[in-house]
């Protein structure tokens, strides 16, 4: 009699991890922001940099992230790419038509790297010139 819910019960609680989840990790990004704009204004308050130093910065942290989703989206498709492969050879040997599944994982691995390696955003980040040229506190 009851075991028909189980089944509704399973749905609704991950769904509602899921929606907890995805709030934290928003939340999360929020205050870090927040930290990170808070931390920047009071530097240049105190005088310790000026705007062009924080564009700098800014520009610099976009770059980063850019570089990081790309070496992500790189792994990510050679992982794919481990997978359907692998799928391919071992399900060969329960059936043919079983082994097309493999080709999922594939062709997903070869679009993301296709991406990686063509249309998304290239190079290394440069660090801003304020890091270069600036000198430790003499009180150190």
């Amino acid at each position: 009699m009851f075991y028909a819910l189980i089944p509704v019960v399973g749905s609704v609680a991950l769904f509602t991890f899921l929606a907890v989840a995805s709030w934290a990790e928003q939340r999360r990004k929020e205050r870090e922001s927040y930290y990170r704009y808070e931390f920047r204004k009071q530097l240049v308050e105190a005088g310790k940099m000026d705007a062009n130093d924080v564009r700098e910065i800014m520009q610099y942290e976009q770059e980063t992230t850019l570089y990081r989703a790309r070496q992500s989206s790189l792994a990510g498709s050679f992982v794919l790419l481990g997978v359907g492969g692998g799928m391919l050879l071992g399900l060969q040997w329960i059936d043919e038509g079983v082994a097309m599944v493999g080709y999922i994982p594939l062709s997903i691995g070869v679009a993301l790297l296709i991406y990686a390696l063509f249309v998304a955003p290239r190079g290394l980040p440069t660090p801003p010139n304020s890091f270069k040229h600036r000198q430790p506190p003499s009180d150190v």
